[in-house]
């Protein structure tokens, strides 16, 4: 049994880095696991299109960060971090594999099927991209990262896979003396009505990782407008007062499971949510540790279940 996992290009964290930390996690369970690079959502896309978009990545991927190459083929420098990301992950080149002893993993941002695998996993790591559109096949076994995300049409049982990926190398705490300034998070929050039409300090969204660590470590304040994203707790980490900025007449339980545990993010402008931040940011690393911990389980039940489930078929 062999996995693929169709992964977007990296380019500003998230979802990527955590289907790459999955691809690893089975390799170290001794299967073999590759990644295979697609543009999210390109259900109208060409099987050439792809191939062009995922060689023109190759060819990032070989040549020098800052070589004259980079800056003729593509006018400008490559986000760096995006291929440090992936080093001790192998990649599918062409979309040529043994379609009968393969898994092919997709996130829920890939629509239908587009390396026509038998045996297919839809893992969902965020709410449904495509508005209640069936874009997958009745056959596909289905995990989900969060509760939040989960669709119980397709999963009534909400298997849930959760991997944790945190470089602590990366994202640390540097700075403990002043601070200024405001940033901000987005995302997800991108669709909200309720989003100011002027942002009076940084945008992290797009940034690489390392700049994002620089920012947060920078700033005062961070206001978040996307209430299911893991870079609330960095900007936490590495120093910033952190408020998620809440819909009108919600709070915290209207964003959280019982199972959800965020510390050091304030919900809301309310004294008490300000209160908690504050007091159990020290918190944060106990949390980040234990979820590490729970990675090879989380791994083992994945592929535990995808033996139950493929093994007539392969």
């Amino acid at each position: 049994m062999e996995f693929i996992i169709v992964s977007p290009k990296q380019s500003c964290g998230g979802g990527p880095l955590i289907l790459y930390k999955l691809c690893k996690l089975l390799n170290e369970q001794g299967y073999k696991a590759r990644i295979y690079n697609l543009i999210s959502g390109e259900r109208s896309s060409s099987f050439i299109k792809r191939c062009i978009s995922y060689f023109k990545e190759c060819l990032k991927h070989y040549l020098k960060y800052d070589s004259i190459l980079m800056k003729i083929f593509f006018r400008k420098k490559a986000n760096k971090w995006r291929f440090e990301s992936i080093k001790g992950v192998k990649t599918l080149k062409l979309p040529f594999y043994n379609k009968k002893n393969t898994i092919v993993i997709y996130p829920e941002i890939i629509y239908g099927n587009p390396l026509k695998a038998l045996n297919v996993v839809r893992w969902l790591l965020s709410y449904d991209k495509f508005n209640g559109e069936k874009y997958y096949s009745d056959d596909d076994l289905v995990f989900t990262y969060r509760t939040q995300f989960n669709d119980f049409n397709i999963n009534p049982t909400c298997r849930k896979v959760t991997i944790q990926d945190f470089n602590k190398d990366l994202y640390k705490r540097y700075n403990y003396g002043k601070r200024s300034g405001t940033c901000f998070i987005i995302r997800k929050g991108s669709v909200r009505k309720d989003l100011p039409k002027h942002f009076d300090g940084i945008i992290v969204d797009n940034l690489p990782e390392e700049e994002k660590v620089k920012v947060f470590n920078m700033c005062e304040k961070c206001f978040c407008y996307d209430m299911q994203t893991f870079y609330a707790t960095i900007a936490a980490f590495c120093g910033c007062d952190v408020e998620c900025v809440v819909e009108e007449g919600k709070t915290r339980n209207d964003y959280l499971k019982k199972e959800d545990v965020v510390y050091g993010v304030a919900y809301g402008h309310t004294a008490k949510e300000l209160k908690f931040a504050k007091e159990t940011r020290s918190k944060i690393l106990d949390v980040i540790e234990e979820r590490e911990r729970n990675n090879i389980k989380n791994v083992k039940y994945l592929i535990e279940e995808c033996i139950n489930y493929f093994q007539k078929i392969m």
